[in-house]
């Protein structure tokens, strides 16, 4: 394998990235990492050191090491539960209490679900933001305004064409959480009382993909189809980074029972490049709805869509308001929930239910966008999770 070289990665690179590694999951709240970190910065200089070492040997062998990548653990997503504790009027201030009590009263023994996540050491955390600094940034400039979530930090920027270059010294990759997030739901808030004082008829669409990170494949990043589609430059060194990259991921992959089968498929849950990938994929997503359906407000939370049409066909049907959407986007664009029926939601609104939408601050009920066997039909070759050749 030929060297990524050590002009293209400086040890100064390692030690911000370093940086914005620990900031990243000091925010992931699903990763307790805090311990792993305090241990590795006690011999910073040193463990860095050796990272780089790695990174830069003729012989780097990083990327198919399964100590380098880590493993995987499951954490708890939901529990399914019947109804009946929606009856109740009991309030216990007591968790353990107010838990038994509830169970006490189900039809049904309650469920739980849960997700895998990955874990990883803190030189592969760094190695992940590494690569968004090095060469993932390139590809979240290809996202428009309309998506909020994992957007990396950059250095403010005169000229509106240009986002600016990442910025070094910001904590973190990415922008807080917390912003991205009220302005998604605020915006879309804001668009639907312009457009309902305008005097327009509108319709408002939440949903979300189900299972998105389990079934995203990175190798986008290394085709030179997509790369030259959306004139994504990066270099013959960021190229060889990127397929190491995608190699370690496939590394853990294979060793992750959900896909050992398909290693390709699924990129693990807590590491911070895996975010910007997932994010960018969608891209498409974003330009068909854009330009097919005209939206008062389209924004994206990763896979959180929140959509705003002006009903000018004055759609009053769950089915009418799909099949405009699938007639306008030309099919790319299929929504399925667990039975094969058609999902999604429709809310005709007024200034009275906007306000006490925004009062309650209710989330409409979402429908899941349905993986299909070879992947989500949302991008122009009818999948959003391409293998390209080449």
């Amino acid at each position: 394998m030929a060297e990524i070289g050590k002009p293209y990665i400086s040890i100064d690179d390692l030690y911000i990235a370093y940086r914005k590694a620990k900031v990243d999951m000091f925010y992931e709240r699903d990763h307790a990492t805090a311990l792993a970190f305090a241990q590795y910065e006690r011999h910073l200089v040193e463990n860095l050191d050796k990272l780089y070492r790695r990174l830069t040997d003729l012989k780097a062998n990083w990327m198919v090491d399964p100590d380098f990548v880590g493993t995987y653990s499951y954490i708890l997503k939901s529990i399914d539960r019947s109804e009946s504790h929606l009856r109740t009027t009991l309030i216990l201030s007591n968790a353990d209490d107010a838990w038994k009590s509830q169970i006490a009263t189900d039809y049904e023994t309650p469920r739980a679900k849960f997700r895998v996540v990955g874990r990883h050491p803190v030189d592969f955390h760094v190695v992940s933001a590494l690569w968004i600094q090095k060469v993932g940034h390139k590809f979240d400039a290809l996202l428009g305004p309309h998506a909020y979530a994992s957007r990396v930090r950059r250095v403010p920027s005169k000229n509106e064409e240009n986002l600016g270059r990442p910025c070094a010294t910001s904590l973190g990759s990415f922008r807080p959480y917390s912003f991205g997030f009220r302005d998604w739901r605020a915006n879309g808030l804001k668009a639907m009382a312009e457009a309902l004082k305008e005097g327009k008829p509108v319709l408002a669409i939440t949903a979300d993909l189900r299972s998105f990170y389990h079934e995203v494949s990175p190798d986008y990043l290394t085709s030179e189809i997509f790369r030259s589609q959306y004139g994504v430059s990066i270099g013959a060194a960021g190229l060889e980074f990127t397929d190491n990259f995608i190699r370690a991921l496939r590394t853990w992959a294979v060793n992750v029972p959900e896909h050992r089968e398909m290693p390709h498929r699924g990129v693990p849950v807590g590491l911070s490049a895996p975010r910007l990938i997932a994010n960018v994929i969608l891209h498409a997503f974003d330009k068909a709805i854009i330009e097919e359906l005209s939206p008062i407000y389209y924004g994206r939370y990763v896979d959180d869509v929140f959509l705003v049409l002006e009903n000018q066909k004055r759609l009053k049907t769950e089915e009418g308001v799909w099949e405009h959407i699938q007639e306008r986007t030309r099919d790319i664009i299929t929504i399925e929930d667990e039975e094969g029926e058609p999902a999604y939601v429709l809310a005709e609104l007024d200034i009275a239910a906007l306000r006490e939408f925004q009062s309650l601050s209710l989330t409409p009920k979402k429908p899941e966008f349905k993986p299909k066997p070879d992947g989500f039909e949302i991008d122009p070759s009818r999948l959003v999770l391409p293998k390209f050749p080449g």
